[in-house]
């Protein structure tokens, strides 16, 4: 700090003589310029009296009448030129030794004159980046503490003025610039510069320290302060904040009629009479009644009972535990620190029912193993899962007595959750499977939760694993037909924070157990077919010796991924969730589906629905050229494949178009049998089972079509087969038929025409859209059967 105080005198000095240099020199000028005037000064003089003679020459010289002779004299035109010309020069002189005496602009020490003052100004432009930072996170620290809305005592900043010390020296001083970029800003109080300062002519200035002293302007330090501002970049001193103020900020407000009831306990003669004298709001609070609200209003009355009084109402069951209300005071009451105690080991005073003998824990996890053991057999009551598993997790914090508990809380949400997906399986209403998904996710969600706080076991761990996988999942299936409800967001918010701080101890615990079992398991969650046992490795491209690590793991061939902070499983690259928009979209599929969407997961290539759709699953995949492959399959209840249709393309379809009536073309789905090698015509849509032709090929490719009498079309597929040599085939519009189909062509289009032949020989010529039909009599005419004569 010496230095650069020497470095910046010398400056300075080397400044000042810069500028006294300067008025040297002027006052050099002036000299000559006076000297310049008085030698025009006499010439004009000398010039003038030679006028004057001259001009009294003239009238000696010549009479009145000869008045035009004088005013051509040579002699005084000169004269008068000359006169001209050395005023002028004689004018401009002059304002040129004006402006050589003039004052140049006052100077402004850029810092205090005083040292010492001088120096505090130097480290506040110089202050270590190191030392910026330890001040900032002090700082920091101190607003976490103060109110988020600054009060008024933390505005109350000295008045300062608009230029900052910084931009005060880079203003005034000769040269060498600070950085800008500071976190604290110095600046000096409220000033103004002078219009004007100092002697008005360098001919008041006889030496340099005259002018030092009185053409210098000086800046006192006076009021000198530091600025911070905090991250919504409003300038507080945090403080400056009250006692009563941040304990205030750490108590969560809350609206009417309850606020009272949070309020800091303690140092009010009427603390333990306000809930009797709010019992009027009791019937605004239709979630309690009068002996809840008692109890949850005298829970914080008296801060050294609000243990023993939490544990009467676990004990009691008197609180709506999934009711907002409660929770907050709950929470409060439980995390609050509050006073401590004057030992030399200070102690938490509100907590010493806790903390005192082994008993107090005892008792909090023999309350919570009731009321877990209460829970549980009360599903409906699944919302309270969150805030008792919380309070188990604030048990484990302090004894290890409590992580049955906490495993207790977590299964029996599982369980729920399992038993939602079960129910759902048979559902075919997308609504309500929907709603299911959504509350199976939420029950995974509290599950998970429950593993917030305290210290795991190898079999919390796993269950933690195997939680995330499970409600990521039901997460994303459960936004396919509706999009994610707002409490399915405010658990995906509070399960992202758990694991951002516990993923720690989850990798660890992978790198310590039989990863390939555990992360094989995790993909059986997920995808039911993948194989029993998988080669994984740890998928990390971080820097060694970093301090971080990675969440994701995959298998050697790269088909199954597994992100362990976010809980997605990938097969094949695709998450599990609905099918892609490509697929949705696609013309074939909305025939076949409408707008219903599908929970899938990545099989051999193809997307396959996880669970059945009308007793069948599908497998989805979009080809090259966008051509949509469909595939329906039906199993056996061991979940093997007993047959399986193909949805035929449109390229097969327009190809033998031509051996096909109009109407079988475009009024019905198409779909290749594999397992029989044949083609069934079935409604456009998906669900609708019945056959009402079926197509076949032998084995020389001669393909024959019969129509399935509206009897038959909803009878076993195989049975129908089996009857194909009793139905009516279509046949081909040769020579014979010609004629006849001539004559019906005028009522109807011949691409409309549908000529058959029974099992009997016998031929027919049906026209659907006029719902009639032609039969070959004995006495091979053709008659109408409908119509009769």
């Amino acid at each position: 700090m010496e230095e650069s105080y020497q470095n910046e005198v010398e400056m300075w000095e080397a400044h000042v003589q810069n500028e006294w240099s300067e008025i040297e020199e002027k006052k050099e000028r002036a000299d000559t310029l006076r000297a310049d005037i008085t030698r025009l000064t006499e010439e004009l003089n000398s010039k003038s009296s030679g006028l004057a003679v001259e001009e009294i020459r003239l009238v000696v010289a010549y009479p009145l009448n000869q008045q035009i002779c004088r005013r051509h004299s040579p002699l005084r035109s000169q004269l008068q030129y000359d006169i001209q010309r050395l005023t002028t020069t004689l004018q401009q002189t002059n304002t040129t030794l004006e402006q050589a005496i003039a004052m140049p602009r006052y100077l402004v020490r850029p810092l205090p004159l005083v040292k010492e003052e001088a120096c505090k100004v130097l480290f506040m432009l110089t202050m270590p980046r190191a030392l910026e930072i330890l001040g900032n996170l002090c700082l920091s620290a101190q607003r976490a503490i103060a109110p988020v809305k600054p009060t008024v005592e933390m505005k109350q900043v000295p008045k300062l003025s608009g230029t900052t010390w910084q931009q005060f020296r880079s203003q005034h001083a000769p040269s060498r610039h600070f950085p800008a970029d500071k976190v604290f800003t110095a600046s000096p109080r409220e000033f103004s510069l002078p219009s004007s300062f100092g002697p008005k002519s360098v001919e008041d200035v006889s030496s340099r320290a005259q002018y030092e002293s009185e053409c210098v302007w000086d800046l006192t330090l006076c009021g000198t302060a530091l600025k911070w501002k905090d991250e919504s970049g409003e300038a507080v001193n945090p403080f400056a904040a009250t006692a009563t103020s941040v304990v205030s900020s750490f108590i969560e407000e809350m609206s009417e009629p309850y606020s009272w009831m949070n309020a800091w306990p303690g140092g009010d003669d009427l603390r333990g009479n306000l809930v009797y004298a709010n019992l009027h709001q009791l019937a605004a609070c239709t979630a309690f009644d009068k002996a809840s609200f008692i109890a949850l209003g005298s829970l914080r009355a008296f801060p050294n009972q609000q243990y023993r009084k939490l544990l009467m109402a676990l004990h009691n069951d008197v609180f709506p535990w999934s009711f907002g209300s409660v929770a907050t005071i709950v929470r409060q009451s439980l995390y609050q620190v509050g006073d401590l105690t004057d030992e030399t080991q200070p102690q938490i005073l509100w907590k010493t029912d806790m903390n005192q003998d082994e008993r107090g824990l005892k008792t909090f996890c023999s309350v919570l193993e009731l009321t877990a053991s209460r829970l549980e057999q009360t599903p409906r009551r699944f919302e309270s899962v969150p805030l008792l598993s919380e309070l188990a997790g604030y048990a484990l914090q302090f004894t290890p007595n409590a992580l049955p508990i906490l495993k207790t809380f977590a299964g029996m949400a599982r369980s729920w959750a399992e038993n939602t997906q079960e129910g759902y399986e048979k559902e075919s209403d997308p609504k309500r499977i929907a709603e299911a998904r959504q509350k199976e996710c939420i029950l995974y969600g509290h599950a998970l939760l429950a593993f917030t706080l305290g210290e795991w076991d190898d079999e919390a761990a796993r269950e933690v694993c195997e939680l995330i996988v499970s409600f990521r999942k039901a997460f994303l299936c459960a936004s396919i037909d509706e999009t994610a409800t707002a409490d399915m967001l405010r658990v995906e918010s509070r399960v992202t924070e758990m694991m951002t701080r516990r993923i720690a101890e989850l990798v660890s615990f992978l790198d310590k157990s039989e990863v390939d079992e555990v992360l094989t398991g995790l993909v059986r969650l997920v995808n039911g077919r993948c194989p029993p046992r998988l080669q994984w490795r740890k998928e990390s491209k971080l820097t060694a010796g970093t301090g971080q690590f990675g969440s994701c793991f995959e298998t050697v061939d790269a088909r199954y991924a597994v992100n362990l902070f976010t809980g997605i499983v990938l097969t094949d690259g695709n998450p599990p969730g609905g099918l892609p928009t490509e697929i949705l979209e696609h013309e074939r599929f909305s025939e076949l589906f409408g707008s219903r969407n599908f929970e899938v997961v990545s099989d051999g290539g193809a997307l396959r629905t996880s669970r059945p759709y009308c007793n069948r699953f599908y497998d989805f995949a979009l080809h090259t050229g966008g051509e949509l492959f469909v595939q329906e399959l039906a199993v056996d209840p061991t979940l093997r494949v007993s047959s399986t249709l193909q949805l035929c393309s449109v390229s097969w379809i327009d190809a033998l178009g031509g051996h096909f009536p109009a109407r079988l073309r475009e009024l019905y789905s198409h779909w290749y049998w594999v397992e029989r090698n044949c083609v069934l015509f079935r409604p456009k849509q998906a669900k609708c089972r019945e056959i009402f032709f079926v197509a076949t090929l032998d084995d020389s490719g001669a393909l024959q079509c019969y129509q399935v009498p509206f009897s038959d079309t909803k009878d076993a597929y195989e049975l129908i087969l089996n009857r194909l040599g009793d139905y009516e085939r279509f046949v081909q519009k040769d020579e014979s038929l010609s004629d006849v189909l001539g004559v019906l062509a005028k009522f109807e289009d011949e691409r409309f025409l549908h000529p058959l032949k029974s099992a009997d020989g016998v031929m027919k010529v049906e026209l659907p859209r006029f719902k009639l039909t032609f039969c070959l009599n004995q006495s091979m005419q053709f008659e109408s059967v409908e119509h009769k004569g």
